[in-house]
């Protein structure tokens, strides 16, 4: 052989006649079929599934490769069907199946077999193979067992030894697009491996368990059916439930600051050691807003008779409430018999009852409450506990983001709740004695920087960061005074850089993320700033981008946005917003702007930007 005899496939080492891909579509879902296979399995674009096939493999895990007869395919463009017949023939082994495979509207695709032997022979592995993509590491799924038992999980990050999934009937898992890939499994029992251990970028879930004796005598005339379900369902995504904490009634000028937030609910605190008399007035107001009131109740040792009483408040305020929050006073984790016995009293009245800590996350990670007895988890936040210059509270975003995907984990997934979240330290579980507060020295829970423009950008990319980990909900400082996001009309008695009434930057921060109405959110976090993109339905779209730095940056754009409304909050025009704010904001505080490659930033300047169907950040 010369050279020029070798031709061009074998140079490009494929083969001579390439199989025929048939590119279909079952509703949202898109596949490719290709030599019995069905593979790349996707949705806009995004990989949901690498592979499903079927594999004969005989008694040393040699793979008998088939060959197709009959193929049918019929291609409807949102449906369709394939049909044909696979015969094996290798040395002593002689074995066909007829293969049916089907797409519906709905994006669900279903492929069975039915097949018989012709021969007597030894084989290690008859039946189907899923593949998941690699990049699943790290993702919850839910493991539905042959006994009807469902276990929450995880995908696995790093490479695991053994199985880390037994017993499957059905296997669910979240895709990036907020979708939900089921997979269902008929006719054997499968498992799942970690084929990254070899080097596959997957995780292979196959039929029949390694635990049991291998190899299988296979006799002449034996029959096996297999089916294997991949659905694509969409996830119905709550709005993210961003909410404040109020301590007192409000006035009314503060009733017309918090309508115009768009909060989704406020938290209240109630302490059964305390004084509540304005709590009937507190959960009016908030009706009058269209808010309800997230009830954190916090026990003394006298917490069977409370929770009596709480019993008797959730009865008749069960309307005004969204989730009740279980804390003892002054206790990091509350007993899991109180908290066992709190969930029982109040489950028929269907308010979610939650808990977890009043402190930090770490609470949860040392001392972790059963899963089974709490409807969501919840820990409080603040970034000031190690170090306390502005960077340094900016960087502990990623930390934020890591309490609540290891929150995801500890607790089997359940919804997590940051609440509330504060500049400072709210109570120190740590204490060995008791603080005392001066007269006309600030509280050790006080920042001065509460009312600066740094507390806006920094809630920006606070807000950013649970977005992105998948917290479900946070509230965020107090509705009013030193630790709020407006002042009161009485100063406090030791020095704060504010006048009375005053309205801080964080308020208007808040006001330009309305989680409530987002039909989509994506975030973006970067060392000098962060950004959020809202879509509100039809068209409508903003992105609220925040300076994380004292000095002047360039945030890049990805596209033009023609025709936008700009939104800042800056050195420039702090002064005139604190003073007071315009009633219809989104009318007289956006201008039209046009913005092309890039946004200027001042230092800890906040802007919203308001556009149809532009670009995004």
């Amino acid at each position: 052989m010369q050279l020029s005899d070798i031709r061009e496939y074998e140079w490009l080492g494929v083969p001579e006649r390439e199989e025929k891909r048939y590119c279909l579509c079952a509703g949202n879902l898109q596949v490719e079929f290709c030599s019995g296979r069905l593979i790349n399995f996707s949705c806009d674009g995004y990989t949901v599934l690498t592979e499903v096939y079927f594999a004969l493999r005989d008694q040393n895990w040699n793979t008998i490769p088939f060959t197709l007869e009959k193929l049918k395919v019929s291609d409807e463009g949102d449906h369709f069907a394939i049909e044909f017949h696979a015969v094996h023939k290798e040395r002593e082994i002689s074995y066909e199946w007829d293969g049916r495979i089907n797409g519906t509207e709905d994006s669900t695709i279903s492929y069975e077999f039915r097949g018989t032997a012709g021969s007597d022979f030894l084989r290690n592995r008859i039946g189907f193979c899923v593949l998941h993509p690699a990049d699943c590491c790290g993702k919850s799924c839910q493991i539905v067992h042959s006994d009807g038992s469902t276990e929450c999980c995880s995908f696995p990050e790093m490479i695991a030894p053994h199985q880390p999934f037994l017993d499957i009937r059905k296997m669910s898992c979240e895709t990036e697009e907020g979708m939900l890939l089921n997979t269902e499994f008929e006719g054997e029992v499968f498992e799942t491996e970690d084929q990254r251990n070899w080097t596959d970028a997957s995780f292979k879930t196959y039929c029949t368990p390694l635990g049991l004796p291998f190899p299988v005598k296979v006799h002449r005339g034996d029959r096996v059916y297999q089916k294997v379900i991949v659905s694509l369902k969409t996830v119905e995504r709550k709005p993210f439930s961003l909410g404040s904490v109020i301590r007192e009634p409000l006035t009314a000028k503060q009733i017309r600051l918090v309508e115009g937030l768009k909060l989704s609910c406020l938290r209240y605190e109630y302490y059964f050691s305390g004084n509540h008399e304005w709590f009937d007035e507190i959960v009016g107001q908030a009706e009058r807003l269209n808010l309800k009131i997230r009830l954190a109740v916090f026990f003394t040792e006298a917490w069977e008779a409370e929770l009596k009483h709480l019993a008797y408040l959730a009865d008749r305020y069960k309307k005004n409430l969204c989730e009740i929050l279980i804390f003892e006073e002054y206790v990091k984790v509350v007993r899991e018999e109180v908290l066992r016995a709190s969930r029982s009293c109040l489950k028929s009245l269907g308010i979610p009852v939650g808990s977890g800590t009043d402190a930090f996350f770490t609470q949860n990670n040392r001392e972790p409450l059963p899963a089974e007895q709490m409807d969501f988890v919840s820990y409080s936040n603040n970034p000031q506990v190690h170090a306390f210059d502005n960077d340094s509270i900016m960087a502990t975003a990623n930390g934020q983001m890591a309490n609540v995907l290891s929150c995801k984990r500890l607790f089997r997934n359940l919804p997590i709740l940051v609440s509330p979240v504060t500049m400072k330290i709210r109570w120190n579980p740590d204490l060995t004695t008791k603080e005392i507060c001066r007269p006309g020295v600030m509280p050790g829970n006080i920042d001065i920087r509460q009312m600066s423009l740094f507390a806006a950008a920094w809630f920006v990319r606070s807000l950013a960061a649970l977005l992105e980990a998948g917290a479900y909900g946070a509230d965020y400082f107090e509705l009013t005074g030193p630790a709020g996001i407006m002042q009161e009309e009485m100063l406090p008695d030791y020095p704060y850089p504010s006048v009375p009434g005053m309205i801080y930057p964080v308020y208007y921060a808040m006001r330009l993320a309305p989680m409530a109405a987002c039909s989509k959110v994506q975030t973006t976090l970067r060392e000098t700033y962060a950004a959020i993109y809202m879509e509100y339905g039809k068209g409508r779209a903003r992105i609220l981008v925040a300076n994380s730095k004292a000095y002047e940056i360039d945030v890049p754009l990805l596209g033009n946005l023609e025709k936008a409304r700009m939104f800042s909050l800056n050195l420039q025009n702090v002064k005139a917003y604190a003073a007071g704010c315009p009633e219809s904001l989104e009318e007289t505080g956006f201008e039209e702007v046009r913005c092309t490659e890039k946004i200027p930033l001042m230092p800890y300047e906040v802007k919203a930007i308001d556009f149809q169907n532009g670009g995004k950040e």
